[in-house]
């Protein structure tokens, strides 16, 4: 592997992976905390399991809202951790980008506690939907700073390219879309949200699966 020499405005690139995966896991956890254990009253018709039954029955919107979050969130950080394993070199202005992806990331906590509160309303899906398109602009931004600063550093190092950009683009897209759906049908623009995530999930898991056979096949 070529070796590649120590800039002045070089940081310790594992310091940074190491903040990264500690916030990661942090904003993750902050999602499950909106899913309360109920304070429960007997029921006249059934007692105190009937409530338990009612709960869990009306359980659905917040479990909905919390496993998109958690599926988004970890996608991005799977996403993170592939990419930014290949970059050697990180710089003060990369570490502010990633700081950025970094406090919209820790933000997504709130957004998706509103969601899950008080269901799909328009104002509330559309502030989901534009968390998840600044998070995906930020991630953008962070990924091209980095494979562009290390291309200058290192040419033989390939340069970000279009099929490499477009799924990323088209994520930020629909949730742009979806956010301004939510307007006029929010219903319509968490089944946005859902199809966006499903779209970087699926196709992970196909890949996975192809190559196992190949594996298996050799």
């Amino acid at each position: 592997m070529k070796r590649i020499i120590a800039r002045p405005d070089a940081m310790d690139k594992g310091r940074t992976d190491a903040f990264t995966d500690g916030v990661f896991a942090i904003a993750i956890t902050l999602l499950v905390l909106e899913i309360h254990i109920p304070d429960l009253k007997p029921l006249p018709s059934g007692g105190l399991d009937a409530a338990m039954r009612e709960y869990l029955a009306n359980l659905g919107q917040p479990l909905l809202t919390y496993a998109l979050s958690f599926a988004t969130v970890g996608i991005i950080w799977l996403n993170h951790h592939a990419t930014f394993a290949q970059i050697r070199y990180v710089d003060r202005t990369g570490n502010i980008l990633n700081l950025l992806l970094l406090a919209i990331v820790c933000f997504i906590p709130f957004p998706t506690a509103l969601l899950a509160r008080y269901g799909p309303l328009p104002s509330s899906t559309a502030f989901y939907g534009a968390t998840f398109t600044a998070m995906s602009v930020a991630y953008a931004l962070n990924w091209r700073y980095a494979v562009l600063k290390q291309h200058k550093i290192d040419p033989s190092f390939p340069d970000l390219t279009f099929a490499q950009a477009l799924p990323g683009m088209i994520g930020t897209v629909f949730y742009a879309i979806g956010a301004l759906t939510a307007f006029v049908a929010p219903r319509v623009a968490v089944g946005i949200y859902v199809a966006v995530t499903a779209y970087y999930v699926l196709p992970g898991l196909f890949t996975r699966g192809d190559a196992a056979r190949s594996a298996d096949a050799g």
